[in-house]
């Protein structure tokens, strides 16, 4: 099964990518964390907060968290 980095929706990966520059501690931890994880909601609080504060997102819902990933 792919991890949460690899089913990240490309135009989400690339948004936290120019993120980056200004926040260059916040979005390597973030990727990692995806990295380590295959299931959403194993994801901690700070990792959810930084996706929907980084990607603007409408709200904490899971179906908001689930849509930011290719479910196979």
């Amino acid at each position: 099964m792919r991890n949460l980095f690899e089913r990240l929706k490309p135009e989400h990966i690339e948004k936290l990518k120019e993120a980056q520059t200004l926040y260059p501690a916040t979005i390597p931890n973030l990727f990692l964390e995806l990295e380590l994880n295959t299931f959403w909601a194993d994801l901690t609080y700070s990792c959810v907060f930084t996706l929907v504060s980084y990607l603007d997102l409408y709200d904490y819902s899971p179906c908001a968290i689930e849509n930011l990933f290719d479910n196979d």
